[in-house]
């Protein structure tokens, strides 16, 4: 009897094993690159979430859903053309809407832009349909912080 329980317990411990590497042996290199065709269009930011910790006790989370345009309201349109241009307006900060462009390339799940003074940074960015988030992570000297951005596309 204990034979056969061995057996069984051998041949259960088998199958199991080749059901894990066989659902393993998937494709590993998942692509969740952007196609740019979604990507040009003009966006409306929604809502932007942040984390940080400075390393000196500095540490915290914040999330702001933007549902007053009165208040504050960002819009970017990327172009085809490889540009981009972004203007936003902040009531806290002065009642005069502000602008900035330049270019843009992606690479991936990977956006870089270069503004107009050539300041250039990179963020990963995911598109689901209308949504798009930009993610934006920092970690150096002991200080960290996130950003992860969420725009709704408003037109093409």
């Amino acid at each position: 009897m204990k034979a056969k329980f061995r057996l069984t317990a051998f041949i259960c411990m088998l199958a199991m094993l080749a059901t894990a590497t066989f659902t393993s042996c998937g494709d590993d290199d998942d692509d969740d690159s952007v196609d740019s065709n979604s990507l040009v269009g003009t966006w409306q930011e929604y809502s932007e979430e942040a984390w940080w910790d400075y390393g000196d006790g500095d540490k915290g989370h914040e999330l702001e859903v933007y549902d007053n345009e009165k208040e504050y309201y960002s819009f970017t349109t990327f172009n085809a053309d490889g540009t981009w241009s972004e203007r936003w307006f902040e009531k806290a900060k002065g009642s005069t809407e502000r602008t900035h462009s330049g270019t843009w390339k992606l690479n991936g799940n990977t956006l870089t832009m270069v503004d107009e003074s050539k300041e250039e940074w990179s963020e990963k960015i995911s598109i689901n349909g209308n949504t798009m988030t930009l993610t934006y992570e920092d970690n150096e000297d002991g200080e960290w912080d996130k950003e992860v951005v969420t725009y709704k596309k408003i037109s093409k």
